[in-house]
């Protein structure tokens, strides 16, 4: 038998006092009524027939043996299950009654402090008026079903950002990258047409399940560093989901949190600068060192919260952050290899100048990371199986290769045989570092499936 908190404080006050036992009808009546309310109340809201009348039944009979009870013995505390039984078949006016009197009664005691608290708690549900924690919102909250289903678009804008940095120094940023004093990254605005995300995940019990999701990030071409830049990134997380329910028994506002801790696996597609372009000084580009996919293993962690905001609206909470181990550059495959592109003189706009990476680094490394959140509105259907609604997200991609930096290998030599410009700006410099910042508004589909009894 599950027992809420509430009732075990004050029937342990009750017994301690000595004005009842084990046997007295008044605590069994109590016993039996916080059971009944924690275990089918939620079922009344359910779109199963049968589940939701042989609920109704178990709840009224339950509430039929309080009043009777409380009609022969008088204990003050059968007012508040006897309310609360009402509030949950749906009948206000009477759970309105009894809160008011068990409350107005013992308001000064200490006895029975606990279900004092939360008979007010009830009675502020009760008259908002909107009658929060009974609506559809609250029950599809409170649903649990065995399968979840998840369906988002959306689409938006942000930036794509790429640097230069040196190998084994932590990652920091080339200054003399592309080749200006300052000039440590080049950023363009990226527009997203598409970011989706699918998720399954079935439920063993009520608070624990197995399950994955898929999240598609896909921006149109910046032109940084060459014309089919940024690629596409897709992220696949598996495992399980902790999921933790509020119960309409608690007469108060629904909500629910999850936790997901799973194994992660990142595919991208990456063009990383091949240093700045010869003479940057003079010449607006980049040189075209080609294409690798890239992959990796590693763990993802994702928080959500939702919380009732009226009858039939949820406010949604979501964060994820997803961390994938570095992988050796012999693991990382080449599917385009280098081509010439154009270089334009800014003195000379009729100079055109043919260039191409003709001998690249072996590539030491690559590793990858994403973050972000959501916030949302959901709107549950009539069926209270089915919740549709709006969002804003916020995501955050990191994608670093990494190639040997060697002082000898430059673009231009002086007549020392080392090389040249300000802070070695002519050293060729191929390890990048790419971000991408997305904003996106999109709609959020949540479908749930019961199981049986």
């Amino acid at each position: 038998m599950r027992v809420s908190v509430p009732v075990l404080l004050a029937l342990a006050v009750v017994l301690t006092a000595g004005v009842a036992s084990a046997q007295d009808p008044a605590v069994d009546a109590a016993l039996e009524a916080d059971q009944v309310n924690q275990e089918h109340c939620a079922n009344l809201y359910t779109a199963q027939v049968d589940r939701a009348a042989s609920a109704t039944m178990a709840v009224a009979q339950a509430w039929q043996r309080v009043d009777e009870v409380y009609q022969q013995t008088g204990a003050v505390y059968l007012l508040y299950w006897r309310g609360a039984l009402a509030q949950c078949l749906g009948r206000e006016e009477a759970a309105e009654a009894d809160l008011t009197e068990f409350v107005e009664s013992q308001g000064g005691s200490t006895m029975f402090a606990s279900l004092v608290q939360s008979a007010k708690t009830r009675l502020r549900r009760l008259g908002a008026g909107a009658s929060l924690g009974q609506g559809a919102a609250a029950s599809w909250l409170r649903l649990g079903p065995a399968l979840e289903i998840e369906l988002s678009w959306s689409a938006g804008s942000g930036f794509h950002s790429l640097a230069c940095t040196d190998a084994g120094n932590g990652q920091a940023e080339n200054a003399a990258c592309l080749g200006e004093p300052g000039g440590r990254v080049d950023a363009r605005a990226a527009v997203v047409p598409a970011a989706a995300q699918v998720a399954l995940d079935g439920f063993l019990s009520r608070g624990f399940g197995l399950g994955g999701r898929l999240m598609a990030d896909l921006a149109v071409p910046s032109g940084l560093p060459v014309a089919r830049a940024p690629g596409p990134t897709l992220q696949i997380h598996a495992g399980p989901q902790m999921r933790l329910l509020d119960s309409v028994a608690s007469g108060g506002r629904a909500g629910w949190f999850r936790g997901e801790l799973r194994f992660a696996v990142a595919f991208t597609r990456m063009t990383p600068m091949a240093g700045s372009a010869k003479y940057a000084g003079n010449l607006d580009g980049y040189l075209d060192p080609g294409a690798w996919a890239l992959r990796h293993l590693g763990a993802a962690a994702r928080l959500e919260g939702a919380v009732e905001v009226g009858p039939g609206l949820v406010l949604l909470l979501t964060g994820h952050y997803a961390w994938y181990a570095p992988r050796s550059g012999l693991q990382a495959e080449q599917v385009i290899e280098p081509s010439p592109v154009v270089l334009r003189s800014y003195r000379n706009e009729d100079a055109r100048r043919w260039e191409e990476v003709r001998l690249l680094p072996e590539l030491v490394s690559t590793s990858q990371m994403s973050a972000g959140g959501r916030v949302g509105l959901l709107l549950p259907t009539k069926s209270r199986t089915i919740a549709v609604g709006p969002f804003v997200g916020v995501d955050f991609l990191r994608a670093v290769m990494t190639f040997p930096n060697d002082e000898y290998d430059c673009w231009r030599m002086d007549s020392r045989g080392l090389c040249g410009g300000a802070e070695g700006s002519y050293r060729k410099v191929y390890s990048s570092q790419r971000h991408d910042l997305f904003v996106t508004l999109g709609i959020d589909a949540r479908f749930g499936v019961e199981g049986g009894e």
